[in-house]
């Protein structure tokens, strides 16, 4: 699973922000790397939803039209916890959503298990079942070509500051 993130140029400064989940935003120097403070961000806030006890918002699934985007992946024993989550707040049994997705109860019951890796078929086939976009694939354009991502740079260049949309 992945969520987009927005990347921009404030003055020499480099800020990343995910427009799918409100007040995640995380500014680095043109030193640092803007990917690998974002996925911790990223993450460090879907944590934190998960132990408040509020639901995550899916990822949207639209291609972000922005000069700079990145895709932010979140790591598999995270993808489990937010299906779940998302499996309760739709009230759905653990023996319907084992159903629906195609595994077993136990296989289920696997996911649960904070300390097992979960089976990618299982991540699958709950996320399947409940709607949401797992792979990472190269979102395709209506043309059949790969979406491109924009490179990211060594080094940030000082631009011209542009005005941000909210």
């Amino acid at each position: 699973m992945r969520y987009p993130a927005l990347i921009d140029v404030d003055g020499d400064r480099v800020v990343a922000e995910f427009p799918d989940c409100p007040g995640c935003q995380v500014t680095v120097g043109p030193e640092q790397d803007i990917l690998a403070a974002a996925t911790l961000a990223l993450r460090r806030w879907l944590e934190s939803c998960l132990v408040d006890g509020t639901i995550p918002p899916k990822p949207s699934v639209a291609v972000v039209t922005r000069d700079w985007f990145e895709w932010v992946p979140i790591p598999p024993e995270l993808v489990s916890q937010l299906l779940l989550r998302w499996a309760a707040a739709k009230r759905i049994s653990r023996s319907e959503l084992a159903r629906r997705a195609g595994i077993s109860e136990a296989a289920l019951a696997a996911l649960e298990d904070q300390t097992a890796k979960p089976s990618r078929e299982a991540l699958e086939g709950v996320s399947r079942a409940l709607g949401v976009v797992l792979g990472a694939r190269p979102a395709r354009r209506r043309d059949g070509v790969a979406e491109q991502r924009a490179p990211v740079p060594a080094r940030v260049k000082k631009k011209h500051p542009r005005a941000r949309r909210r």
